[in-house]
């Protein structure tokens, strides 16, 4: 289990609002996409594979904390898809999807991207 946030999860990690422990820490699913999608980047540019198992080895180390969605996600992501469109502002898809996880479990975002702050009744966190 994480007892800090992983510091290569960017787009941001999830705890309780008791504090960062063992137990109720976690990484949504979703913010592996962004490893992901730069190892992809890589590997199409350079004929490389070179990043594919470090991340693998990251998701496999967190495997018992990755929270993932279920069927009451939705509700949660399309309430904020709507909350920002109405105030004329985006974020990307994925945070979009960590953010309704947090609402969804009331669990606190840890995160280096302050357009969290864009969401209301929210709760983050900005890590260096």
């Amino acid at each position: 289990m994480i007892q800090e946030p992983p510091t290569s999860s960017r787009g941001g990690c999830l705890r309780s609002s008791a504090g960062w422990s063992a137990s109720e820490t976690y990484v949504p699913i979703f913010a592996l996409g962004e490893p992901y999608f730069g190892a992809y980047l890589y590997a199409y540019k350079n004929n490389s594979a070179k990043y594919f198992e470090m991340y693998d080895d990251f998701r496999a180390s967190y495997a018992d904390a990755l929270l993932a969605p279920n069927a009451d996600t939705p509700h949660f992501c399309t309430a904020i898809r709507a909350e920002l469109r109405v105030k004329g502002q985006t974020i990307q898809d994925s945070d979009m999807w960590i953010a309704a996880l947090a609402r969804q479990y009331d669990l606190t975002v840890a995160t280096t991207d302050a357009h969290y702050a864009r969401i209301s009744a929210l709760r983050y966190e900005i890590w260096p």
